[in-house]
């Protein structure tokens, strides 16, 4: 897994398809490059799960950049979790800056509903 840190510069949190809340941070890494991370959403029939989904998908972003609010602060640093060693590969997560934070794996989240 590739670590690469950036500055949060926006965020997002609304609804995805009118149902599903969800969240995402808009990330600058230097020299140009700019990339949204999370945005995630669960695309069940199960429409408690896709709520419960969004729900902890906010929370758990929020924790992971040490706050206790949302938006959060633009200029915020988080590490990005990369599947490569490329800031073009697959985003895996994002990890806090401070080493007591844990990290948070989209995937985990999604295994976590059972649907």
């Amino acid at each position: 897994m590739f670590r690469k840190s950036a500055r949060i510069i926006d965020s997002y949190l609304g609804y995805v398809t009118g149902k599903t809340l969800t969240a995402w941070l808009l990330m600058d890494f230097g020299g140009g490059l700019v990339r949204a991370i999370g945005g995630g959403y669960l695309a069940s029939d199960d429409i408690e799960a896709n709520e419960r989904y969004g729900e902890d998908f906010v929370l758990r972003l929020v924790k992971v950049y040490g706050a206790e609010r949302w938006p959060p602060v633009a200029g915020t640093s988080l590490e990005v979790l990369f599947e490569a060693d490329s800031v073009r590969s697959a985003i895996l997560g994002v990890a806090g800056p401070d080493d007591r934070l844990e990290d948070f794996l989209f995937d985990e989240l999604t295994l976590e509903m059972d649907v």
